[in-house]
């Protein structure tokens, strides 16, 4: 099983309909050669940005197979993200702390619980494993925010480990069809405007503005 992000092998067609990619290709470890792999063999959460390749490769003894942390990442821990940035190294590894664990994404493109990490990463980077120090996957990484530092991260251990289950099942739709996620754009509200909902001050901090569903 080959773990990767929803959005490089799945899309949007003109009618707002997902659809596959018409080809993927994979590296068999083993042989080091590029296979293709047959499309219904692909299996994806597009919400969550999760999609499960089943490569047909046995791997049960290949000595670097990933596995899913048992333990979710906290914050301040160290990661690393291994990836393929802008596609000019594909034995990138870029190394940062976790920000969040859970991690919610308020401009409403990433909605699942989430993983936010210092480590660098841009386009190339989707799909990569976030590593803790052990060598086990914490999350996977798929948006970057570029605009300011590049961060990013993606769905955190905690999806992970409710969305692959499913996915590793092999369902006829090949995706996940018993996701709950709702969707909010949103801000933290400052203390001036805080002051349109309270008469005066001390005021309490928290909650948040939703501007879309």
């Amino acid at each position: 099983l080959f773990l990767t992000a929803a959005h490089l092998v799945v899309g949007l067609n003109d009618n707002n309909t997902v659809v596959k990619s018409s080809v993927v290709y994979i590296n068999n470890p083993l042989t080091q050669q590029w296979i293709s792999v047959d499309m219904n063999d692909v299996y994806y959460d597009g919400t969550a940005d999760i999609a499960l390749i089943r490569t047909r490769i046995d791997l049960r003894y290949y000595p670097w197979v990933l596995r899913l942390a048992t333990v979710e990442a906290k914050i301040g821990d160290y990661v690393t993200v291994h990836g393929n940035p802008a596609g000019i190294d594909n034995l990138s590894v870029s190394a940062g702390i976790v920000r969040d664990n859970h991690f919610a994404q308020s401009g409403g493109a990433q909605t699942s619980d989430s993983i936010f990490v210092s480590s660098p990463g841009i386009n190339g980077n989707s799909g990569s494993p976030i590593i803790d120090i052990e060598g086990n996957i914490v999350g996977i990484f798929t948006f970057g925010l570029t605009f300011q530092e590049t961060l990013g991260g993606g769905s955190n251990l905690n999806t992970l480990q409710q969305v692959l289950p499913i996915l590793a099942g092999f369902p006829a739709s090949c995706r996940n069809t018993l996701k709950k996620y709702l969707g909010f754009k949103y801000y933290i509200a400052t203390p001036f405007e805080m002051t349109q909902y309270y008469p005066g001050f001390p005021v309490d901090n928290y909650g948040a503005v939703v501007y879309e569903v």
